[in-house]
């Protein structure tokens, strides 16, 4: 149930798309920690179907800060 659920609201191309976001994520030079923070989580939220482990998901974050 889940599953279709998934792949109805997050096809293929939507999850190539969020996932290129995520791993491509940078820190804009005039915005704050907590604010880049906010935004890095907002990306894996409109991609729940990333794929990024845990791990994964911090080095994409330290990388971009």
């Amino acid at each position: 149930m889940v599953k279709k659920f998934l792949k109805k609201y997050f096809p293929e191309s939507k999850t190539v798309e969020g996932k290129v976001k995520i791993s491509s994520f940078h820190q804009h030079p005039d915005e704050s920690l907590s604010e880049a923070l906010d935004r890095f989580h907002g990306l894996l939220r409109k991609t729940p179907t990333h794929g990024f482990s845990k791990p994964i998901q911090l080095n994409i974050l330290i990388d971009g800060l």
